[in-house]
């Protein structure tokens, strides 16, 4: 059962990115991370240079509570004249903000990866 990113129970405070398209939340921000989105802008929008830095970028969920993950939707941006998307992540969990840790196999494998614009599940154990 999904925990409310789509539909909007998880409130857009407890979203938050490392960067933004020309720094401008309110439009691009964590806030449209969300799927299947009506409205424009299509998705959330990272910004630009940090698609071509060392830097690891990053956008948070705050779930508020403990809950059992059993798979990860991801999809680009959305807009068919703007070619933007991830082609892999890891995913991360921490039950404070210095306790994080990936999701792993017993063979330390990420679970997680995504592909060109696709939605894509990922397995969690």
């Amino acid at each position: 059962m999904p925990f409310g990113l789509e539909n909007g129970v998880i409130k857009d405070e407890q979203l938050s990115a490392s960067s933004v398209y020309k720094n401008d939340s309110s439009t691009f921000g964590a806030q449209r991370a969300r799927l299947n989105l009506r409205s424009w802008p299509p998705g959330y929008r990272a910004n630009n240079d940090m698609a071509h830095s060392h830097t690891h970028p990053w956008i948070s969920v705050k779930l508020g509570r403990k809950l059992i993950v059993t798979g990860i939707a991801t999809q680009g941006y959305g807009e068919p004249s703007v070619a933007e998307w991830i082609t892999s992540y890891r995913v991360m969990y921490a039950a404070d903000k210095l306790d994080y840790a990936y999701f792993v196999d017993l063979n330390g494998d990420v679970l997680v990866s995504g592909t060109s614009n696709a939605k894509t599940l990922g397995k969690v154990n």
